[in-house]
């Protein structure tokens, strides 16, 4: 499996161009391994730049993800703790395209080239989201 909370630039800009935010992603061969990255023009070839973090019971309990982005910066983290900072590198849009709006994705993929494999012995399986918040800081 491959659940993602993730973000990806609203416009008709085609992808990595238009940015992609990965607030969470997990597969299931490492599944209490958390991972946050960032896509852009500039990081493509790397398949992004990001980090990650380790939650033992990842897949037993909720968890808080928290995006905080800025024009500066966008911090990933879980649970309170940041394990993941991008500083706006001030180098244009191929770097930093997030001055634009995005939108949220939440999802459970089924193989593919990041989750690998499919064992069929997984089935049934689920994704359980018990609430999304979004808030924006007014001037």
């Amino acid at each position: 499996t491959w659940p993602a909370f993730w973000m990806l630039g609203a416009d008709k800009t085609p992808w990595p161009e238009n940015g992609e935010i990965d607030i969470m992603e997990q597969v299931g061969s490492a599944p209490d391994k958390i991972k946050g990255t960032i896509h852009t023009k500039a990081t493509a070839r790397t398949f992004g730049i990001g980090g990650e973090t380790v939650l033992s019971d990842a897949c037993r309990r909720f968890h808080i993800y928290t995006l905080t982005w800025t024009p500066t910066a966008i911090s990933i983290g879980v649970n309170g703790h940041s394990y993941f900072t991008y500083k706006n590198p001030q180098e244009g849009s191929s770097s930093w395209p997030f001055d634009t709006p995005h939108f949220l994705l939440l999802n459970l993929a089924i193989g593919g080239d990041m989750a690998g494999k499919i064992d069929d012995a997984i089935f049934p399986v689920s994704m359980d989201i018990d609430y999304v918040r979004v808030y924006q800081k007014v001037n």
